[in-house]
């Protein structure tokens, strides 16, 4: 997955202009932004590319993100609406925003929504390399082969694809995205921002005395049922005493 210099022609630019434009250009979309998601925009900048952020809504339809702005590359709201307003105008302000950027590598996720696979395919009519980026496995949810076949319809215009684990990398191969274009490490986070925003915390309790922690959104798929499960037998079992804490928000109790 090579990125190629974002063109430059005729004129003559200011020195900050000409060294923004001698970078590789790369559009990364989501969903909306998270600090996780900030993570990786940053590092993208940081190693020398000249990013644009395309954001479907300012606001997530599942998740309270904490807002930032991108300090180090460019971000584009493409709606207010929780999840972007669906149909083919969200669709062509997707396309319109990849090729504004001017980039020739261009990562999408959300595969699987109707507005993004029109953008995909459109891209790629205009000679774009577009990836797309998700962590889905065969063991999230009982799978039907008929649905899965159509699911890799909608896999069709990708040249490649980025994932965290080697089970998401085989079940994008089973959906279709040759095995050989599909490249590890989408899950990446900041660690120096983690350990920022943990410096309030306490750090004279003993390793033994520290709470088992949970921190994920408090739905059913995120099973924390078979999580209280195991820790109820393993507090039967032990003598260890230890917490189990659960952070986060969601309709579960």
């Amino acid at each position: 997955m090579r990125l190629r210099n974002w063109p430059c022609h005729g004129y003559i630019m200011p020195t900050e202009l000409q060294e923004e434009a001698s970078k590789p250009a790369v559009a990364v979309m989501w969903e909306s932004f998270g600090p996780t998601h900030h993570d990786r925009l940053r590092a993208l900048s940081r190693a020398g590319f000249a990013v644009d952020a395309i954001e479907l809504s300012s606001v997530s339809r599942d998740y309270a993100w904490e807002r930032d702005e991108g300090a180090d590359y460019r971000v584009h709201t493409l709606d207010d609406k929780p999840g972007g307003r669906p149909g083919p105008s969200l669709a062509w302000r997707l396309y319109r925003a990849c090729m504004r950027s001017g980039a020739r590598d261009i990562f999408l996720c959300h595969y699987d929504r109707p507005e993004v696979f029109a953008a995909a395919v459109m891209l790629r009519l205009r000679g774009r390399r577009v990836y797309a980026l998700m962590e889905s496995k065969f063991d999230d949810y009982d799978r039907s082969l008929w649905r899965e076949l159509g699911k890799s319809m909608f896999v069709a215009p990708y040249n490649g694809a980025l994932a965290p684990s080697r089970r998401s990398r085989d079940y994008f191969a089973f959906l279709g995205i040759r095995r050989d274009s599909i490249e590890m490490g989408y899950s990446a986070v900041d660690i120096s921002r983690l350990s920022a925003a943990a410096q309030d915390a306490p750090k004279d309790v003993a390793f033994g005395k520290r709470p088992f922690l949970i921190v994920a959104r408090l739905v059913p798929k995120k099973n924390i049922a078979r999580v209280l499960e195991a820790f109820a037998r393993y507090r039967e079992r032990g003598k260890d005493r230890r917490e189990l804490h659960v952070i986060g928000y969601g309709p579960l109790p």
